[in-house]
């Protein structure tokens, strides 16, 4: 729920969303949580639709859990139990999934996937044995911040999970193994604690400055501003100061780290943009590959195909590409841009392996 000064401005639909519209300025407002809470909003027939290409896997293996068989409330819980003892949180996936046939993969090959392919999964498993369910998205709020004395919400926190439609209501089901929200928070940067206090303190001004008592400023405000002053000279006067090191001749750091993760690929993306052919915002690498096929000889858009799955590996899961791997994937590329100069340009290798 949301309470508050701006509770009037604000609009809610029937799903619980919030927005303001046409509104300057800031509005302040708390908003507030409660567990239990169930919609009582009547399912419809596309809540049990299954898709036509995987509507066969997913009612098999709806039979082999005996779902049809069983209470709504009764399948419920055999799903549960079902993801969290044969399949694993994971937020990489290996190799290419045939378009349309994900779930299917998920279900019966890989048995890994992040929280998007376990609520699907669940949701179309659960229509496959006749019980109306939907897909619902939003944030998983678990972590309690002790400098605000509130419940932090990070981008890493968004989650998917299913809505089943049991005893007259909608209920959360969330089949994602519980470890997922640790597996998230290991990737979280070492100096995380000093960009929420920086975070806090933004916040804090903010609020002060949207305030009908901003027309002063606090003691508390002089107090922080000549806080910061004084870091400011401590770190001119050591010499740490902000300029930017000097670039010298020799491979830097930051040189170094650029050429473990940065890919090849984008030097074939930039030769091919100048011929006429550039990537659109919207699609992806392999849909930009999949839509100038056409343009290429059979053997060009094979290896063109093969390096955009290095690509990927490169730019998702560095540190299990090899060196070796990587070499491979520049010498390839820089051997596809020079067997067609005229349509890429003459000087695309020597650029490439710059690049690397």
């Amino acid at each position: 729920s949301v309470s508050g000064p701006g509770e009037a401005k604000l609009q809610r639909n029937r799903f619980g969303a919030v927005r303001i519209e046409d509104e300057p300025g800031s509005v302040t407002y708390t908003a507030t949580s409660a567990t239990n809470v169930q919609s009582i909003d009547r399912p419809t027939a596309s809540d049990l639709r299954l898709p036509p290409r995987e509507a066969d896997t997913l009612k098999r293996i709806a039979n082999q859990l005996g779902l049809l068989s069983l209470a709504p409330e009764q399948a419920a819980a055999k799903l549960r139990d079902y993801f969290a003892e044969h399949f694993r949180y994971t937020t990489f996936q290996a190799g290419r999934v045939e378009p349309g046939n994900a779930i299917s993969e998920f279900l019966l090959k890989s048995h890994a996937g992040h929280c998007e392919y376990f609520a699907t999964a669940a949701v179309l498993l659960a229509r496959a044995a006749g019980i109306p369910a939907r897909y619902a998205t939003g944030f998983s709020v678990q972590e309690f911040s002790p400098i605000e004395g509130r419940y932090i919400v990070r981008e890493r926190h968004a989650h998917a999970w299913a809505q089943l439609f049991l005893n007259g209501a909608w209920r959360d089901v969330d089949t994602t193994p519980p470890q997922w929200f640790a597996v998230e928070a290991r990737a979280a940067p070492l100096w995380e604690p000093l960009t929420d206090i920086g975070s806090w303190l933004a916040f804090q001004f903010a609020r002060w400055r949207a305030s009908p008592a901003s027309g002063g400023m606090s003691l508390w405000w002089y107090v922080l501003l000549f806080a910061l002053l004084l870091t400011l000279m401590w770190r001119l006067y050591r010499g740490g100061g902000f300029t930017r090191a000097r670039r010298t001749d020799k491979v830097t750091a930051v040189d170094s780290l650029q050429a473990r993760c940065d890919s090849v690929f984008y030097a074939i993306e930039r030769h091919i943009a100048e011929c006429g052919l550039p990537r659109s915002s919207a699609e992806t690498h392999a849909e930009w590959v999949k839509r100038i096929a056409p343009e290429f000889a059979e053997r060009d858009r094979a290896v063109l195909n093969a390096l955009v799955h290095l690509h990927y590996r490169v730019r998702f899961d560095p540190q299990h590409v090899s060196a070796a791997e990587r070499e491979t994937f520049a010498r390839v590329a820089g051997t596809w841009l020079t067997r067609a100069p005229a349509r890429l340009g003459g000087n695309a290798a020597t650029s490439l392996r710059s690049a690397v």
